[in-house]
């Protein structure tokens, strides 16, 4: 074997010769070196190659840092050459990755001046957490933990949740947010039991006893303390007539406690006596009954009137009270005698007062004189037809009759009761429309052959007249119909 020697100054500039930051097997023969990457720095000057540009090299891919150029670094610690994220210097987070190089996954870091801890999942450890989350074990499944047995992990270990404040870890229905009540625990985990918590029960002085509390006066107990109540909203409580809810009536006060001075409501009077009215109420009379007391305590004005029967005789019966729209007068003709009461309400544009009553009491009558029925005078209705000749006689046309309108107005009655009005007929050839009023209309619908073969047709028609306590009284009018040829 034949040996050549080759000067140490030649070995040297083939070396200065080469390519810089080439990595090549010959700039490589060092790499088996264990002393090349000692506690993550290079020895003896040499440099790593950093290929994810996170400044730190591959342990594996050192280089004499003479030739260093390019992404060679002195740091060799990086685990992780393609993902700048990993490298000694990064944080560890829960990623199931060697995120900081350590050779660990996921392993539990104490801060403070606590010491670095291991992955282990810690059911029982006694943290903090500095990379895990802590997670407490919920036994009762009210999905609050128990802060005495935390545990350390990425993720909620089964049958543990985030939230440790259960005070009771053994009762589902024991828990912050829970209901409390008087059974001598502490059933909402803020440390109060019963009486001592406002959640079982906070009380008020009611002092003018009109359901709602002074709210100053304020008492937690499980049950209601005498003369206390659970609304603690009025704002008057010397003033049963002062509340939530109550009607405005008061001027200058706040009688519903809404922090406002309403308008006052009007007071509605009701009293007897209108023009025209029975000076006594009589059945079948006319009663008057008059709102001119009506007042509001602002001195708004009265602008409405609503009169009702609220109650009446067993045989009387009740029907709308006729109301001029000016005054406000009501009048009424009750059909029987006895206790009658009317009820009044008034408004003053805005509001509606409280409904009044006024009790009425109706005597019955003494004598009563029957109506007179008057149907109007009898009429003769003359019609004429055109005739044409022929070789026997004449042809003529019927007649037809216009409607007529019967006029019953002369009726009276003595004391001016009510009456009821009927009219009829025995003729089938007519027809009476509005038969129940004063002013019917006959029509002769049918009556064209009959004028045709008679020449002269008389119709009957009755009226009859009933007052409000029973009499009655019928006349007769007749109308009589001629038909004339031309």
């Amino acid at each position: 074997m034949r040996l050549q020697v080759i000067p140490t100054s030649c070995l040297l500039v083939l070396v200065a010769c080469a390519e810089p930051g080439l990595d090549t097997a010959a700039t490589r023969a060092d790499a088996g070196r264990p002393e090349a990457c000692l506690d993550g720095e290079g020895t003896d000057g040499r440099r790593f190659f950093d290929g994810d540009g996170d400044g730190h090299g591959d342990p594996e891919r050192p280089l004499l840092e003479l030739h260093a150029a390019g992404d060679w670094v002195s740091s060799c610690g990086d685990c992780d050459d393609a993902d700048p994220d990993v490298h000694p210097d990064a944080p560890e987070v829960c990623d199931e990755r060697d995120n900081d190089c350590d050779g660990e996954v996921d392993e539990l870091e104490l801060t403070g001046d606590t010491a670095e801890g291991t992955r282990d999942s810690g059911l029982g450890g006694d943290g903090p957490a500095g990379l895990w989350s802590t997670w407490f074990r919920d036994a009762d499944g009210d999905g609050y933990g128990d802060p005495g047995v935390p545990a350390y992990a990425c993720s909620a270990p089964s049958g543990y949740v985030a939230d440790g404040s259960d005070c009771s870890d053994v009762d589902a229905s024991v828990h912050p947010g829970g209901t409390e009540a008087c059974n001598g625990r502490d059933d909402d985990c803020d440390g109060l039991v019963d009486d001592e918590d406002p959640d079982v029960g906070t009380w008020y002085r009611d002092a003018d006893w009109d359901g709602h509390g002074d709210p100053e006066s304020a008492v937690v107990a499980c049950e209601a303390p005498a003369g206390h109540v659970a609304e603690g909203d009025d704002c008057d409580d010397a003033d049963p007539d002062v509340h939530p809810g109550a009607p405005e009536v008061d001027a200058g006060v706040d009688n519903d406690c809404d922090g406002e001075v309403d308008n006052t409501l009007p007071v509605a009077v009701a009293a007897l006596g209108s023009t025209g009215a029975d000076a006594e109420p009589t059945r079948c009379g006319s009663v008057g009954l008059s709102p001119a007391g009506s007042y509001d305590p602002d001195g708004d004005l009265i602008v409405d009137w609503e009169w009702s029967v609220q109650e009446l005789p067993s045989d009387g019966v009740e029907e709308a009270l006729e109301v001029d729209e000016v005054t406000g007068i009501a009048t009424h003709r009750p059909d029987a005698a006895g206790a009658w009461r009317f009820g009044l309400r008034v408004s003053d544009g805005e509001d509606w007062s409280s409904w009044t009553r006024l009790d009425v009491e109706v005597v019955d009558l003494v004598d009563n004189g029957a109506p007179v029925a008057a149907a109007g005078d009898d009429v003769l209705v003359s019609m004429e037809s055109a005739c044409t000749e022929r070789s026997y006689g004449y042809d003529c046309g019927t007649c037809t009759a216009p409607d007529y309108h019967l006029d019953g107005s002369a009726t009276s009655d003595p004391e001016d009761h009510a009456l009821t009005w009927s009219w009829s007929s025995k003729s089938a050839q007519v027809t009476l429309s509005d038969a129940d009023t004063s002013a019917p209309t006959l029509a002769f619908d049918a009556l064209g052959a009959e004028l045709d073969s008679v020449n002269t047709v008389v119709i009957e028609v009755i009226l009859e007249v009933e007052d409000c306590p029973g009499a009655t009284s019928q006349d007769t009018v007749e109308i009589t119909l001629t038909c004339t040829g031309t």
